[in-house]
């Protein structure tokens, strides 16, 4: 840049002004300014011998001479204000007293400062320094701003470097920049790249409405006359659109033996600029960096929210981000839909190679009749849930209230208790609907898998479509050596629910009802003590004390005392299940970001049961009474058990 243009070009009688005619008077672009730097390190400020580059100091307005003297500023500058070059030169004496301090130690901190920054790439260096100058600029003085000033004649290395300097400039002026056209050069003189012309994104033909409409209707027209339709009608959409007023703002860099040159500039516009603070709402300066777009993915992965991943950027940037939470969740809408092309497929291999790692993983499909490319249901289950159900497949817990996954599909997991009573999961399906069919083929393949072994007790949902899927006579090819229950928890809340009225009217009738239900200890006592219950508050005629009745042997806790059910008396389990897969499983998530899912919550739970086996083999339990009988337990049970023992 040039000396005459970093401080007051309307007044020419200023001291600070140096005539741009004189040669010795310019600063050939940015290698100038390095070797500025260069000179500023080298200054010995305890003597008045003046340092290598003293000639391009003394140009700067900057004389290094007594350390003590607060005014350095060269004499033809002593008449102004000299605040804005004493702050640089504050600036500059610190730098060089580092450097004379590292020099009376060649091998003091200077290695270890050295194998710091030898940790860092050329990348990570360069990224650093471009964020770095553009922040510095913003709050430094004019002189330093105008750095970032392009002008004719600078030379970079790339295309993209003199993109990278117009960007850094736009950002302090405050507007956005876009790359309006490049051209390329003859095939026989090596082709490539030659010319690229940048220009503020408000620049373009201004049109009007009818020419608008104009425009569309000829989009129409072309889109009939290739396809012979016509064209569809899109839905006006709530989006910003760029004011464009015709901004003539451009930077034009040509190629020119290996290097590009600012050939062409126009820093005018006919709008009104940004502040520097509202800089990263402009599209082209939100700048995100390949490291931090890599961290975003590991974060998603991790299922993170928005808010936390904007958090954490903050806190490694040190300071404000230069994009907005609504650029961040775009990013993360483009990692998803990297996934969704054909996730059916994918989800294909995902099984192939888990079957490859593991021989006992496996998984069904069931296919649309008429149409076998149509997926209906998936069923999985890993080697380890195979070994778990032959353990411990005695009972089973089996719900499908939670629908997860863009598809909108009901989430079925079959869960079981293992040996800690911690729960686990033996299989997982996701099924197109609850129908009777949908179970009964669910069930027939949940069975194929664990090698026809049936669980001695079912408990489901109070399901009208399961209950018939799981029946003790219609289907009996299905669980049919196996005791169906439905969970208690969900019948006294329908009860409540259904019948809320009459619980109210009757006085004690909801005191009297649970007392029954929990406390009666043979079947013909809860049979006899219902018959009175109903006489007593005349509630014969409601209806739903009708259905609980009929169905008394499917939920009632006194037709199932002899029954196998550890530690399961609902379905609250299976709940549990759910509630873990709907904390981690977004409802914009595909079926391999659900499996990816159901992977970690797998890991998860084979941890839980070799922690547990790891306390009761190595740790001793506390005791209340050290009798025979406690210690004698002790020795049998593991220590979760024991514990509730």
């Amino acid at each position: 840049t040039r000396l005459g243009e970093l401080v007051d070009m309307d007044n020419p009688e200023s001291s600070n002004y140096i005539e741009q005619d004189d040669p010795s008077n310019w600063i050939n672009n940015q290698r100038d300014f390095q070797e500025a730097d260069l000179a500023l390190q080298t200054v010995t400020w305890d003597d008045g011998v003046p340092a290598p580059g003293a000639e391009l100091l003394q140009a700067l307005g900057i004389c290094p001479g007594d350390n003590q003297n607060e005014d350095n500023t060269c004499s033809e500058h002593s008449d102004t204000d000299p605040s804005a070059f004493n702050r640089e030169l504050v600036v500059a004496e610190e730098d060089a007293n580092q450097v004379v301090a590292g020099h009376g130690d060649e091998h003091g901190d200077n290695e270890s400062v050295d194998d710091d920054v030898n940790q860092f790439s050329p990348d990570d260096i360069d990224n650093f320094l471009e964020n770095d100058s553009v922040l510095a600029a913003q709050t430094c003085s004019q002189e330093v701003r105008s750095r970032h000033v392009p002008q004719m004649g600078m030379d970079f290395e790339t295309s993209k470097a003199a993109q990278a300097f117009y960007k850094s400039y736009s950002c302090l002026c405050g507007f956005a920049v876009r790359k309006a056209s490049n051209y390329c050069g003859q095939t026989s003189t090596g082709g490539g790249e030659s010319r690229c012309i940048f220009r503020c994104n408000r620049s373009g033909k201004v049109l009007d409405e009818e020419q608008k409409e104009a425009k569309r209707k000829q989009r129409k027209e072309r889109w009939q006359e290739r396809t012979g339709k016509l064209a569809p009608e899109t839905r006006k959409r709530k989006r910003n659109v760029i004011d464009v007023t015709g901004c003539q703002a451009k930077l034009v860099v040509s190629k020119k033996n290996g290097r590009w040159f600012i050939t062409d500039i126009n820093l005018e516009h006919n709008h009104e600029l940004s502040p520097p603070d509202e800089s990263k709402f402009l599209r082209s300066h939100k700048q995100m960096t390949d490291e931090e777009k890599l961290l975003v993915r590991t974060l998603n992965s991790a299922k993170l929210p928005t808010r936390k991943i904007m958090d954490i950027l903050s806190f490694l940037r040190h300071g404000p981000l230069p994009y907005t939470k609504k650029y961040v969740t775009n990013v993360r809408a483009s990692i998803r839909k990297e996934n969704d092309g054909n996730d059916m497929m994918q989800l294909l291999d995902y099984f192939r190679n888990k079957q490859a790692e593991d021989p006992r993983y496996y998984y069904k499909f069931k296919v649309h009749p008429q149409k076998p490319s149509k997926v209906l249901c998936i069923f999985w289950a890993d080697g380890y849930s195979r070994k778990m159900y032959d353990l411990y497949g005695d009972s089973l817990s089996f719900d499908t209230t939670y629908k997860t996954n863009k598809y909108n599909l009901p989430f079925a997991p079959f869960v079981g208790v293992f040996g800690h009573g911690q729960n686990c999961l033996f299989a997982c399906a996701i099924i197109q609907d609850e129908t009777i069919n949908t179970f009964i083929w669910l069930f027939q393949t949940f069975l194929e898998c664990m090698g026809r072994k049936q669980p001695r007790t079912v408990i489901t949902d109070q399901d009208t479509s399961m209950k018939e899927a799981v029946p003790e006579e219609a289907v009996p090819e299905v669980f049919n050596l196996s005791k169906h229950r439905n969970c208690l928890f969900h019948v006294k809340k329908k009860a409540e629910e259904k019948c809320c009225r009459t619980f109210v009217t009757k006085g004690d009738l909801h005191a009297d009802f649970t007392d029954i239900v929990h406390n009666s200890l043979t079947v013909a006592e809860f049979e006899k003590l219902w018959q009175e219950m109903v006489q007593k508050y005349d509630i014969g005629a409601v209806n739903y004390f009708k259905i609980m009745w009929k169905e008394r042997r499917r939920w009632a806790p006194v037709y199932f005392k002899t029954d196998f059910l550890p530690l399961l008396h609902s379905t609250s389990r299976s709940e549990g299940m759910n509630a873990i897969f709907k904390d981690n499983v977004a409802s914009t998530d595909n079926v391999i970001s659900f499996m990816t899912e159901y992977e970690k919550i797998s890991e998860r739970i084979q941890d839980m049961e070799r922690e547990q086996d790891s306390l009761t083999r190595t740790t001793k339990p506390t005791f209340w009474v050290h009798n025979e009988l406690e210690i004698q337990a002790s020795r049998m049970y593991n220590r979760q058990i024991f514990y509730q023992f």
